[in-house]
């Protein structure tokens, strides 16, 4: 998977691979393409996984949430489980499944030294999740 970021007329263009040969291109007006990026595929339903842990004594703050799946049926999932705080819903269909989503400049702050969870029901259709995110 790709992840680059060009300056363009002066705004930051972040690329980023689907995981499928597909591309999504963010517009980063923010000029926090430096803060760390989670980025996966997965190939099958999972149940709840810790994916982004943060550093001791810190906490992780989500800004962005990219989203891609052939899924026809299902639920994706990403809480903040200790303190129960609902980071992301997505419920896939025939009427979204190949359509990427996702949301921007967000400011979801989980609990101190409280990873981000990630869960689907996907079964066999794989999951592209990209993430943008600081630790405070």
């Amino acid at each position: 998977m790709e992840d680059t970021t060009t300056s363009i007329n002066g705004l930051d263009i972040r690329v980023i691979e689907n995981g499928d040969g597909t591309y999504c291109f963010k517009v980063d007006n923010r000029k926090d393409h430096r803060t760390p990026f989670y980025s996966h595929s997965f190939s099958q339903a999972q149940a709840p996984t810790a994916i982004i842990t943060p550093t001791a004594g810190k906490r992780l703050i989500i800004n962005d949430i990219h989203i891609k799946t052939e899924a026809v049926i299902g639920e994706l999932k990403l809480d903040f489980l200790t303190s129960g705080i609902i980071v992301d819903r997505e419920y896939f269909s025939a009427f979204t499944s190949g359509t990427p989503s996702g949301m921007s400049d967000l400011i979801i702050k989980g609990g101190i030294d409280e990873p981000l969870t990630f869960e689907t029901t996907t079964g066999s259709k794989g999951v592209f999740i990209a993430i943008q995110y600081i630790e405070r």
